[in-house]
């Protein structure tokens, strides 16, 4: 009887020092944190004339299906990709997107009046955009690679000026801080584009 208490002892220590072990394991190898970026807007260093075309309409952006998600996109350079589980965008692109082009547009006085796309007031253009493409390649040479097509459009629907941006933009450094500088640049070139061939194209009318 003796014996068989101490066998039932040795096995409750047994347990007990597994289950201590367990939990000093956690807390010495503790989960990798989670690590958010922020795309940022900034105004355009050089100042321009305003033209003030008119009040345009912002209307929010579309994100191909395979971008729409705040986990980052990594490529190697092969058809196949992933999503990052602890690098997020901070910021949904769809608001990210938007707001660039709100702000800049504000910015360089292309318009007359920036709305947004619930707005009740009458506009006299709209501007679609969408993100087709917005994704890190590692490895051996590192890139950004954006893709955003913007649309100036009359309300009736019939498109005035389309902007198509591809960049594959090298980077310095292979790591996600480079990719998210190299991003947050691209998108404000694209921004910038749009906005000279509107003004282009209006400029001779």
């Amino acid at each position: 009887m003796m014996h068989k208490k101490r066998k039932t002892r040795f096995v409750r220590t047994l347990l007990l020092g597994a289950a201590v072990t367990l939990l000093s394991s956690c807390t010495i190898f503790p989960s990798r944190a989670t690590y958010y970026y922020a795309l940022e807007y900034s105004a355009p260093e050089a100042t321009t004339d305003a033209v003030e075309l008119g009040v345009v309409r912002v209307f929010e952006p579309n994100v191909s299906a395979a971008y729409n998600r705040r986990q980052i996109v990594v490529r190697d350079g092969s058809p196949r990709f992933q999503y990052l589980t602890d690098d997020m965008w901070a910021i949904d692109l769809v608001d990210t997107l938007q707001d660039f082009i709100e702000r800049y547009f504000h910015d360089t006085g292309t318009f007359s009046e920036i709305i947004g796309e619930f707005s009740p007031l009458p506009a006299d253009f709209e501007i679609h955009s969408a993100i087709r493409r917005l994704e890190f390649l590692c490895c051996d040479t590192p890139e950004a690679r954006v893709e955003i097509v913007f649309e100036l459009r009359r309300p009736d629907g019939r498109v005035l000026v389309r902007e198509e941006f591809r960049r594959n933009e090298e980077l310095e450094a292979g790591d996600l801080v480079a990719f998210a500088w190299g991003a947050n640049a691209l998108f404000l070139e694209a921004v910038a584009e749009f906005d000279q061939r509107i003004r282009d194209d209006f400029a001779g009318q």
